[in-house]
């Protein structure tokens, strides 16, 4: 098996089914021009972890990916405190791009949801789409979205509908404490983090 960092769209083949299916969620394209080079799938991963907090290791990758030159985005959905928004994003290494809702707080029950809270989260949303299916980025990563979505802070519909139309050579990452079927099931790659217990018979993060 050949692996490849993700951004690098130079993925082994293996991403189509045996039956020469076309992968889930993905448009198909027409291969009739001997002209157009071949595009390789860009991979579609899932991360779920029982807590929040867990997209340290997946930024992180996310920022190395960028130093070695393609061109990716972050979105948080729930995590504001800053009152960032999109239109003040956080650019790193030259090619990285780092949106958060602008909002002066962490969202952590649809409880605290308030009406500028639904549309600074929608404002992320519209931004992450626009980039989404431009066909400009080698990388997306979404955190939360999934929660986004169980707050009701976002139609679910319409979110599947803008993955199942991502360019196909863009990888995508997905994080968070909760993601729906729909999208587990479109996934190349689903990994669930757990949590483990401490010497003491307490539960702690990994």
């Amino acid at each position: 098996m050949v692996t490849t960092p993700l951004g690098s769209n130079a993925h082994a083949t293996g991403h189509h089914s045996p039956n020469g299916d076309h992968r889930p969620g993905l448009p198909v394209h027409g291969h009739g021009d001997p002209n157009r080079f071949a595009q390789a799938d860009g991979l579609f991963q899932v991360t779920v972890a029982p807590f929040r907090g867990s997209c340290n290791d997946v930024l992180s990758q996310a920022i190395r990916v960028a130093g070695q030159g393609s061109r990716v985005m972050v979105a948080q959905f729930l995590s504001g405190g800053i009152n960032q928004g999109p239109g003040r994003a956080t650019r790193l290494c030259g090619s990285l791009e780092w949106i958060r809702p602008a909002i002066d707080c962490c969202l952590m029950d649809s409880s605290d949801v308030t009406p500028q809270h639904r549309q600074a989260v929608h404002a992320v949303w519209v931004a992450s789409c626009q980039r989404l299916l431009s066909g400009v980025l080698d990388l997306m990563v979404l955190d939360e979205l999934g929660l986004a979505l169980q707050f009701d802070l976002l139609e679910e519909d319409t979110v599947l509908k803008a993955l199942r139309q991502r360019p196909a050579s863009l990888d995508l990452m997905l994080i968070g404490s909760a993601i729906p079927e729909a999208i587990l099931d479109m996934a190349n790659q689903v990994t669930r983090l757990r949590c483990r217990s401490s010497l003491d018979g307490s539960t702690i993060d990994p």
